[in-house]
Order: C-alpha cells, then structure tokens, then sequence
C-alpha cells in the first residue's frame, strides 16, 4: 500500500491510496495517511483509482478516518474507487456512511468546496 498527496490547501486534502489495503498495509501506513487527513482536520478526498484489493482491514481504516473526520466537523468521500475496491465497498455496505465520487468535481461538491 503506499500513500500520495494529491493536493492540500487551506480547503482540503487529498490522498492517493494504492495498492492493497491489507492488515500489513493498513498497520505500515496508517500514521502516514492521518498526517495527510485526519491531522490536518479539513475534509479530506481519498483517491482509490489504484487500489488493488481492499480487505477488512482497509475498510476498518476508512471508517475509523470518517470517524475522526466527523468528530473534528470535517467530511470524507471516496474518488473514482478501483472496480475491485468498489465490490468491497459495496458489499459491505459503506458505500451507505462514506460517499463516493466519480470525479473531483462532484467530490469537491460533495464536501462542499467550490471548485
């Protein structure tokens, strides 16, 4: 699993998640991915184009970041997840607490952000 910045300003963050977000990958990144998010406390994007696999782990891991987010008075949406990462969303059903955006627009609308 690796972690990108896509881009932060004042507004909001955005990280690229890759890979595969297993229990090894989650325990490795994790302090990394809420220095870009969670820390920032600004309503955050995560890009999940390039994610391979999404195992419990990583869906634990997206919840406990809209957790936070929602604590702090920030949002989360998900961006264009990969087909794979999108069946496990789905089949669990967080796709009802984390919503998901086809593009950055639509995610910025989400969250409330002009473009």
């Amino acid at each position: 699993m690796a972690v990108r910045v896509v881009q932060t300003d004042e507004r909001f963050s955005h990280v690229a998640l890759s890979g595969q977000l297993t229990q090894f990958g989650v325990e490795r990144m994790t302090g990394e991915i809420l220095t870009h998010t969670v820390k920032r406390e600004l309503p955050t994007i995560i890009e999940m184009t390039d994610v391979e696999f999404l195992a419990s782990a990583g869906l634990g891991l997206l919840a406990s970041l809209r957790k936070s987010l929602l604590t702090i008075g920030a949002g989360i949406v998900l961006l264009t997840p990969s087909p794979r990462a999108a069946e496990a969303i789905h089949a669990s059903r967080m796709d009802m607490i984390l919503p998901i955006a086809e593009n950055l627009e639509e995610a910025l609308s989400i969250l409330g952000i002009d473009a």
